[in-house]
This record gives structure tokens, C-alpha cells and sequence, in this order.
């Protein structure tokens, strides 16, 4: 069977957690793969504004990115379909979280991401996922008619464990909603008809892709619903065991550059019979 997609997630599966990768070799791996007609998406809870910045022109022109968490398809700057939320959606789980101070919400619209004056403290560290930042007075006082790719909650030193109740909770409680944890301590809301998976779906359906041509690679909850969406589902050596659950192949670390090391033997490779070594048992 010949692959025709490459789904991979960013921090703490592409990057190391320094935020660094191999820009050559990623850069010689993607031209071989595009020569060899298969598609590269970066699926990522980061904004495009943030993703943008760790690759040149000529990738940005190359490639795909499923941001927010899938909720927002882009290509050459342009956006190609996004998943919102609805206003009072996002006001009621903005208030339930008034509760909880030790959780920053953020709701990106479009290109810019809010966030309330009464958690400005959280600004510094919530900038470095976020480069257009903005605070306003309130949440219930941004344009909320313009839809919410979704709602991205910080927290600095909670454990994953609360992290995965409170996103569970919010899944429960609202209706029409999806939450997940991500990378580095954050809780993500969006669209329940959104999310990794959704953005994986619509380039399959959009370009006459298969199930089988497609392949995924991520660490995080929020990498689950593009597992469920592609034949091969590789998950790092340092992802959430949960998500291991779910996915069929394990590389090593993102520290060790594993995602690169294994696109570099696929394009040396006649066909896919190699990924059984990586088969997890």
C-alpha cells in the first residue's frame, strides 16, 4: 500500500522539548517525500501565528498545518476550513473556570488568542505558545460572533492527572464540546466535530485519501482522534501511556529525533513492510 499521508504533531513529538529540531534533515526528508508524492501536515495545538516561525518559505509553501489542535487548516497563509465554537459555549466554560484559579484560559479567534485581565499574571508564559496575544477586560467582551477555534487552558504546575479529570469534566459538562490535555500542561476545548481527527478526515476527503494511506505521529490525548483516523499510528518512547494504548507503532524519543530518523528509512524503503519493527506487541 503506498502512503499518501504524513500527520505529525509538534511539541514533544517532532520537537525536542528545548523546542529544537533537525531543520536539515527534516528539510532533506520532506523535499524526498514530496518528490515521492506524499503529503506532510503539522497537527499541532499551537496557533499558525506560533508554528509558523519554525520553518522557511519554502516548507511553509510545502506543507500543511492543522493548528489549534486541528481546528484550523492552513496552507501558503491561507486558511482552508476551521471548527468553532459557539458564544455561549465558550462564556459558560469561561465562568466555570472563574472557580479555578490555578487555570488560565486563552480563546483564539482567527489569528489573534485572548485572554482575561484577571489572569494577566499567566501572560509571559502563555506568549511562547501564542505570539499575538491579547488582553481584554473580560472573555465575555471579545468578538465571539467570529467563532472560537478553541479554548486553550494553561496551567503551570498542575499534574497530568488533574489535568485529564478537569478536561473530562468539561467534556461531560458541556454539551457539544471536546476537551483533551496537550503538551506542557494545557487542556484544550473545541468543537466536539473538531479536533486532530476531524482536520485528518478532511485532507483525507478532500484529496481521495485512505484510511490505509495514511500514517500519524504524536505523544499527547490530543494526538487520539487522529490515531483513530489513520492505518499507521506511531506513537514516541515519552508519550501519555494512554495514548499508547491507542496507537498500533512506537518509536523512541523526541530527544533522539525518532519521528526524522524514521521518514528518512520510509524513503528509502519499496514499501511499508519495515514499520513491523516497530510494531508495538
Amino acid at each position: 500500500m503506498t502512503l499518501k499521508l504524513i500527520c505529525i504533531d509538534l511539541d514533544e513529538t517532532l520537537l525536542r522539548t528545548d523546542k529544537t529540531y533537525d531543520v536539515d534533515r527534516f528539510k532533506t526528508v520532506l523535499k524526498k517525500l514530496e518528490d515521492k508524492g506524499i503529503m506532510v501536515t503539522i497537527v499541532t495545538g499551537n496557533a499558525y501565528q506560533k508554528v509558523e516561525h519554525y520553518f522557511d518559505q519554502e516548507e511553509l509553501e510545502t506543507l500543511y498545518f492543522c493548528c489549534d489542535n486541528g481546528n484550523a487548516i492552513m496552507k501558503k497563509g491561507q486558511r482552508l476550513h476551521s471548527f468553532s465554537l459557539g458564544p455561549d459555549t465558550v462564556k459558560g466554560v469561561v465562568r466555570y473556570l472563574n472557580d479555578y484559579p490555578e487555570y488560565s484560559p486563552l480563546a483564539s479567534i482567527n489569528d489573534i488568542s485572548y485572554i482575561g485581565a484577571n489572569r494577566k499574571d499567566a501572560y509571559e508564559a502563555i506568549q511562547k505558545y501564542n505570539p499575538r496575544l491579547e488582553v481584554a477586560e473580560s472573555l465575555d467582551y471579545i468578538p465571539l460572533e467570529d467563532g472560537v477555534n478553541k479554548i486553550a487552558i494553561y496551567s503551570s504546575n498542575e499534574p497530568l492527572e488533574k489535568n485529564k479529570r478537569l478536561a473530562k469534566t468539561i467534556t461531560d459538562k458541556f454539551e457539544g464540546v471536546a476537551s483533551v490535555t496537550s503538551g506542557d500542561g494545557w487542556v484544550d476545548v473545541y468543537h466536539k466535530d473538531g479536533g486532530k481527527g476531524a482536520a485528518v478526515s478532511y485532507l483525507q476527503d478532500k484529496y481521495g485519501i485512505t484510511f490505509d494511506e495514511t500514517m500519524a505521529f504524536g505523544d499527547s490525548l490530543n494526538d487520539a482522534s487522529m490515531m483513530l483516523k489513520v492505518k499507521y499510528s506511531v506513537s514516541m518512547s515519552n508519550a501519555d501511556p494512554d495514548l499508547v494504548a491507542l496507537t498500533h507503532y512506537q518509536i523512541g524519543s523526541n530527544k533522539d529525533q525518532s519521528v526524522i530518523s524514521l521518514l528518512e528509512k520510509l524513503v528509502e524503503q519499496k514499501d511499508l513492510s519495515f514499520m513491523e519493527e516497530y510494531r508495538i506487541k
